[in-house]
């Protein structure tokens, strides 16, 4: 999903370019969007993860790209931060929107037995049968269930359309799928307890459901969803007492400046 404020924002970003150089690793410039970026707004072609072919310059470091590409590549690789897009011009509006799209993942955790799967084959049921099956769902967009040796192929035929998917659908944490998921117009919701290092998800997209009920064995549980992890207020000023960094150099070296600039 892709947000975009107004206004003075005290925990907004408002140097993507400072906060690039001191932040990005290899794979954010080796990435397959991040090279197609890169290739249509600096014109540049990505030969590794350290060398980049310019037209203008020659090989140079993704440190020399122009302030539009890193302040793209910044809001892509780390989607819980809200940065300033001025450097932007309008030769990235479309790739601010293919980012938006990206963002369309939420993950539902939790342990056995509280309604996971079963939320799945519901939304299987219904497909199926409609209210025939008992069930009323509602909603402004279809919903699907994928799942099997054909996923792909149904996949490509969705449009629009939210998609459960159950864990234990070994495609799920393939590159494959990955990919799937980038070219889609579609809004996935993945049950799952593992991690998926391929999906972009955010953290405030990882859910939990919380089942009640005084008489668990005989009456209804009634479920909910709730956040894994608190969500944050971006707008609220946040004061650190301790920060911990990889290793004692750009990163310890830049929020060292920083705090004493904040003093």
């Amino acid at each position: 999903m892709l947000s975009i404020y107004y206004g003075d924002m005290p925990q907004a970003i408002y140097n993507p370019v400072v906060f690039f150089k001191n932040t990005y690793t290899d794979d954010w410039i080796t990435d397959d969007l991040s090279r197609a970026m890169i290739q249509d707004v600096d014109k540049s072609t990505v030969l590794g993860p350290r060398i980049i072919d310019s037209p203008v310059f020659g090989g140079i470091s993704p440190r020399e790209l122009s302030g539009g590409v890193k302040t793209l590549i910044a809001i892509y690789k780390v989607p819980d931060r809200i940065f300033n897009a001025s450097a932007c011009g309008d030769n990235c509006a479309k790739w601010i929107l293919k980012i938006g799209e990206l963002q369309n993942i939420t993950i539902l955790k939790g342990d056995s037995a509280t309604g996971k799967t079963t939320l799945v084959e519901m939304v299987s049921e219904f497909y199926e049968s409609g209210t025939d099956s008992g069930i009323d769902l509602r909603c402004d967009r279809p919903c699907r269930t994928l799942g099997g040796k054909d996923w792909h192929m149904i996949l490509t035929s969705l449009h629009e359309t939210i998609v459960f998917i159950d864990e234990d659908n070994a495609f799920l944490p393939t590159n494959e799928f990955a990919e799937a998921v980038r070219n889609s117009d579609n809004y996935y919701i993945l049950v799952t307890r593992e991690g998926l290092a391929n999906l972009p998800y955010s953290v405030e997209e990882i859910y939990g459901i919380r089942h009640s009920g005084k008489y668990a064995g005989l009456k209804p549980i009634y479920n909910e969803f709730y956040h894994i992890y608190n969500q944050t207020d971006s707008l609220k000023p946040v004061h650190p007492e301790r920060m911990i960094v990889e290793d004692s150099h750009t990163g310890y070296e830049f929020f060292k400046e920083l705090s004493a600039e904040k003093k």
